[in-house]
């Protein structure tokens, strides 16, 4: 709505112009106030309302960039800034032996039964259920 207010005013202001001081006038302002408002549009339109943030990159060089923001809108890049106060907080080191035998025992288990599924599916091992009764097509119910 506010574009469409913007460019009546500038409609009037031409054709007040032109009747006062001709067409040369009324082009070269005309110009003048295309550019202007081209380059004001430019300038204050984009607030960056979607930017996509690229991460660190390697160039061809080896130099290391830092992440960045990029608005697709405008083209303008600017370098993201994170905060990295924040340590991680190490809750587990070492090696528990007494988890060991447990993890190899359920790992042992998860391995039969993938292979168990595997020979089932191939058809190597029948299947235990009994297959489902075939139904003919002669008594077929009609819908009503």
């Amino acid at each position: 709505m506010g574009y469409l207010i913007s460019a009546l005013a500038a409609l009037v202001v031409c054709a007040v112009l032109l009747v006062m001081f001709g067409p040369a006038v009324v082009l070269t302002a005309g110009l003048g106030g295309l550019v202007a408002g081209t380059t004001l549009l430019a300038v204050v339109r984009c607030r960056h309302p979607h930017p996509a943030l690229h991460p660190p990159t390697v160039d061809f060089q080896g130099r290391r960039h830092p992440p960045h923001w990029y608005c697709d809108d405008c083209g303008r890049t600017w370098e993201a800034v994170f905060n990295h106060d924040a340590v991680p907080v190490q809750r587990f080191t070492g090696y528990d032996q007494s988890k060991a035998v447990d993890a190899a025992r359920r790992a042992d288990l998860v391995e039969r039964e993938l292979r168990r599924l595997a020979a089932s599916r191939s058809g190597l091992i029948p299947s235990r259920s009994e297959p489902a009764a075939a139904v003919p097509i002669s008594s077929r119910r009609v819908a009503r």
